[in-house]
């Protein structure tokens, strides 16, 4: 039973399953509806945590992130160099201010790595953004499982 619920996690934390094939693949293996849709929403959210830590780092200037970016020639750098450069007031502007509905409906088009690596490019507040995140996930999440059990159609 806990290799079918490590199969949802890795699903939904993956860039190609998130929730929207994690919780159908979770509900079509017999498992618990309510669970399935806790872990997928978990482990959906990690990508998003690790993203924005990583820009955080990267702001800093510390860690591993810091020689990236301190090689010159070096692709990865020149393009993490290159995001945090494009932040336009205009768009955090819009940013902060559509917060959680904006995300929710980017969220489930775009999935939780666009949409976070576009929002810590954008420079939207971190706390903002991660609990914008976090309840596109949670409504999503519920959407979904109540599709996947038969409580409505969203075809």
């Amino acid at each position: 039973m806990w290799a079918k619920y490590s199969v949802v996690a890795l699903t939904a934390a993956s860039p190609i399953g998130e929730e929207l094939i994690s919780i159908p693949l979770g509900v079509g293996l017999g498992l618990d509806p309510a669970l399935v849709a806790v872990v997928s929403v978990v482990f959906n959210m990690l990508p998003a945590v690790v993203i924005s830590a990583l820009f955080r780092r990267a702001e800093r200037g510390t860690g591993m992130l810091r020689l990236i970016l301190r090689m010159r020639p070096e692709p990865i750098g020149s393009a993490i160099r290159w995001m945090l450069r494009r932040r336009s007031q205009r768009l955090l502007r819009a940013l902060n201010r559509w917060g959680v509905w904006g995300v929710l409906v980017v969220t489930p088009w775009a999935g939780v790595y666009v949409t976070t690596l576009t929002l810590e490019v954008a420079g939207m507040r971190r706390s903002r953004l991660l609990s914008s995140v976090a309840a596109s996930l949670i409504i999503h999440g519920a959407i979904v499982t109540l599709a996947s059990v038969g409580v409505f159609s969203l075809v």
